[in-house]
């Protein structure tokens, strides 16, 4: 069966951080919610459902697992383990997320997101002595190699202070 990351009235989405919430919806095992309120006793941390550099961690969980009518499944849903994870690629999602026995393989080639990583950080920033420039497609390019400092503040080169003017002086 299929699991629908987006429907009209529910869907997942991720914040400026990269954690999950939200709820999918499948016809075979009902709401599935990466809320961290729903992801709490998970089997191993990081519980809290996440994408960090275009890697998935952490847990989905059908809310009908761990009901008297699951069979004793607890409803957690891996989105990463030993071998597997589901993965990020510009909009692009690939890879598997294992919900045990009564989900098996949950694949998400057929899914995409809008999520960047690096959405918060475009623009100009300093790597060492050298302003970079980091776009809306998260391309870095080098815009200038600093002589004297890259001020972190505006990522762009400063010049040297002017010397000081002693009167009298030589």
């Amino acid at each position: 069966g299929w699991v629908s990351f987006d429907g009209a009235t529910y869907g997942l989405s991720v914040d400026d951080d990269g954690i999950i919430t939200g709820y999918a919806w499948s016809d075979n095992l009902g709401w599935v919610s990466a809320n961290a309120s729903d992801l709490s006793g998970c089997p191993a941390s990081p519980c809290t459902a996440s994408i960090t550099d275009g890697t998935f961690s952490g847990w989905l969980r059908a809310l009908s697992g761990g009901s008297a009518q699951s069979g004793g499944w607890d409803g957690f849903i891996s989105l990463s383990g030993s071998g597997y994870g589901a993965i990020q690629s510009g909009s692009s999602l690939s890879g598997s997320a294992w919900g045990d026995v009564n989900v098996g393989w949950l694949d998400f080639a057929y899914a995409s997101t809008s999520y960047q990583a690096c959405a918060l950080t475009q623009g100009y920033f300093c790597d060492g002595s050298t302003s970079k420039h980091r776009d809306s497609q998260c391309a870095v390019t080098v815009n200038e190699s600093c002589s004297y400092l890259c001020s972190p503040d505006v990522g762009l080169c400063v010049p040297p202070p002017a010397p000081a003017y002693v009167p009298g002086g030589t």
